[in-house]
């Protein structure tokens, strides 16, 4: 079967033991589905369900880039006029509410929308507010060229206190003046410091953390550098196993993602994309607001966005995030799941996922479908390096349809895609902990047919 139809007439071939009606009108000890449109066949045994009155749902929490996807999709902004909005909300400059009206938001990065807004501002299209666009894209992620101008090392012992940096000796500028400096993208004459940094070494990857050097003894966000520094070791000492050791990283804790205001977006967390120095990441300052372990696996999630930038750049950054957005935020989940098992914080989309699969295909969803890889590594026994494998192996380069075929050659496809929908249908997805993800199908023209039946 290709794996370009949708997964809800992929439902149609599961071989069950028991017929997929039978599967929809009740499962031991989960939840009941909701059942839409159910169709049997003259040779099924089992009547069809009573066909519910469709009932208007409320609009579904996701993630600020789903929602994004969400308004562009029903018409409510063309790419450009979204991105501006995103963004303006991503640096602060415009209430949630307002750029997303009632979609609530999950916890979300920047990491898509900076990717989207370069490749639109390196396109030959015309553009209404280009230097709007520049202006804000800029203002997210300024040339981290000169960052060191106005930075110094510091002392850094594992051993120490749970902050575990040492406070910087040399004059300090404000936190206004450095959120100045950093608006004109760090050019300025001033020798003044203002962030102080440590560095690291994983084998032959270099890892840096800048972090404000007006940031007192006191306070506690400095307790976050020290999970900053584990997550990063413990993501590359996991990703370096695959293709080799990732380019030097740098992550910069920075308090002006939310504009000059300062006031700090509770839905943005952090992004990734390269520098010429490697990787950068960028932490906004609702990340320390998170618990430890969600913190650790944010910072995880962007170091997979470094794998990708070292190892599969063209495939995640170059093609059109409008047609790769099926594999790149996703496959970020999966990979930082793997680094913190029993984390979970992936498991925030899968009701978009449920939702996505009644009337989409994986080729049209985002973060949710992490559970694809899970269910390649964790069911059909695929193993990490063979996802990155498949990873490497998507095209450079065309739409949908190139990806498709892609996904279409990777090795026993039709069985493995049979069973992700066979597996997802009975609730069997699991994590990278082994525990079954907690889904819940939302089926719809669904058939039913006999045991060996050929349809």
């Amino acid at each position: 079967m290709s794996p370009y139809l949708k997964l809800a007439s992929l439902l149609v071939l599961s071989s069950l033991s028991c017929n997929l009606v039978s599967l929809a009108l009740g499962h031991p000890a989960t939840p009941e589905p909701v059942i839409e449109n159910v169709v049997t066949s003259a040779h099924s045994s089992v009547s069809a369900a009573p066909q519910p009155t469709p009932a208007i749902e409320p609009p579904q929490p996701a993630a600020v880039w789903t929602a994004y996807k969400r308004k562009l999709a029903a018409g409510d902004w063309n790419e450009e006029d979204g991105l501006i909005a995103s963004l303006r909300m991503l640096v602060g400059e415009q209430d949630p509410e307002a750029a997303f009206s009632a979609i609530p938001l999950l916890g979300a990065e920047a990491t898509p929308f900076l990717t989207t807004a370069i490749q639109l501002l390196a396109s030959e299209q015309v553009l209404k507010n280009r230097s709007e666009l520049e202006r804000l894209v800029n203002l997210l992620q300024p040339s981290f060229d000169l960052l060191d101008k106005f930075a110094q090392p510091v002392q850094f012992s594992r051993n120490s206190s749970p902050q575990m940096i040492s406070l910087s000796s040399n004059p300090v500028l404000s936190a206004e003046a450095c959120r100045k400096l950093w608006e004109k993208g760090f050019k300025d004459a001033s020798t003044m410091v203002c962030f102080d940094y440590v560095t690291q070494n994983v084998g032959k990857t270099s890892l840096t953390i800048y972090f404000p050097a007006f940031w007192s003894a006191s306070d506690p966000r400095r307790a976050y550098l020290a999970l900053a520094a584990d997550a990063m070791q413990d993501s590359a000492e996991t990703y370096n196993k695959y293709r080799g050791a990732l380019k030097n990283t740098r992550l910069v804790f920075t308090e002006l993602a939310n504009g000059s205001k300062g006031t700090g977006d509770p839905t943005v967390w952090a992004e990734a994309d390269q520098d010429k120095a490697g990787c950068i990441i960028g932490v906004y300052p609702s990340s320390t607001k998170e618990v430890p372990d969600t913190f650790k696996q944010i910072i995880a999630h962007e170091m997979f966005h470094c794998f990708q930038v070292s190892f599969l750049y063209t495939q995640a950054y170059v093609v059109k995030s409008t047609f790769n957005d099926w594999r790149v935020e996703n496959s970020a989940d999966f990979f930082s799941n793997l680094v913190y098992p029993s984390v979970n914080l992936e498991w925030d989309n899968l009701p978009v996922f449920d939702i996505n699969m009644k009337d989409n295909d994986i080729f049209h969803g985002s973060y949710e479908n992490s559970v694809f890889f899970q269910f390649l590594a964790n069911n059909a026994g695929i193993k990490p390096a063979q996802i990155i494998d498949l990873l490497a192996s998507m095209p450079v380069s065309g739409g949908f349809s190139e990806q498709r075929s892609a996904l279409a050659a990777f090795p026993d496809i039709d069985n493995l895609w049979h069973k992700f929908g066979q597996d997802y249908v009975d609730r069997k997805i699991n994590d990278s902990s082994m525990t079954a993800l907690p889904l819940n199908p939302r089926y719809q023209n669904i058939f039913s047919y006999a045991l060996g039946e050929k349809k």
